[in-house]
């Protein structure tokens, strides 16, 4: 994980984000089959856990646990990139887009993920929710910027709120007061950089019919394959080769923030 963190700082250190290098370097991390994550695995009775594995003012990276049939709300991710992989278990992908004017969540493709699958998704391409399939799961997030706080559409009212992050351990430890302050304190500094039309009520987000990006590298078995409920048409990108948390371009302008409650 120390080496994947210091990849993941050299990345993001970059005057631009390469997508696929950074994807490049979590797909190496899970598909080795490395288990020093599991200092992060920590799962929550009532929800799923966000554990905190590193922060700065560039990305965080976050263990996500999901016992069995624990699900996000549908939600965006600030206009931010958002990979994700998973490392232990099975997890769905429900794409999802809004109509801002009509208020309408709308569902959009499934998609099942097994260990070692990669992702990445950002806004423009859809809104989303994740969830455990057929026991526990865990899955690793990386998103760049850090997200401070999300959306959540509801898919039956079109209500739509805003929820501040919050995790329920951070970098391995249940009360980190230090973390805990640094955490704040960027959040802060990347809240106040949030442009203000994010919070406007006038934005619509699609829902492509393409997942977000789907990777099979070679270390998988000859003969395997990804599995999804894409419907025909859909693209699965191949290559070589994540959250949760979650703000994009959508409010019904009636939105309230409410803090994680763990």
């Amino acid at each position: 994980m120390e080496r994947l963190l210091e990849q993941l700082h050299f990345q993001f250190a970059k005057s631009e984000i390469d997508v696929e290098e950074v994807r490049l370097c979590i797909a190496r991390y899970v598909q080795e089959g490395n288990t020093d994550w599991m200092k992060y695995r920590m799962f929550a009775p009532c929800k799923y856990a966000r554990n905190l594995v590193d922060i700065s003012m560039d990305f965080e990276a976050i263990v996500i646990c999901w016992d069995e049939n624990q699900e996000s709300p549908i939600h965006n991710h600030t206009a931010q990139n958002c990979w994700f992989a998973v490392l232990e278990g099975n997890v769905e992908e429900v794409y999802y887009s809004y109509d801002s004017e009509a208020k309408k969540v709308t569902e959009g493709t499934r998609f099942c993920h097994r260990q070692a699958d990669v992702g990445w998704i950002k806004d423009d391409v859809a809104l989303h929710k994740v969830g455990s399939t057929g026991g526990k799961a865990c899955t690793l997030h990386v998103y760049s910027k850090p997200i401070p706080f999300c959306n959540i559409y509801d898919p039956a009212t079109g209500e739509v709120n805003t929820r501040k992050s919050g995790f329920y351990s951070v970098r391995g430890l249940k009360q980190d007061p230090e973390t805990t302050s640094l955490i704040s304190s960027i959040y802060s500094e990347i809240e106040a950089l949030i442009p203000s039309d994010l919070t406007d009520s006038n934005h619509s987000i699609p829902c492509k019919t393409a997942p977000s990006l789907l990777f099979d590298l070679p270390l998988r078995a000859e003969g395997e394959e990804q599995v999804s409920n894409e419907e025909p048409g859909s693209q699965i990108f191949g290559g070589s080769g994540s959250i949760f948390s979650l703000v994009t371009e959508s409010f019904t302008g009636k939105g309230t923030k409410e803090e994680f409650s763990w």
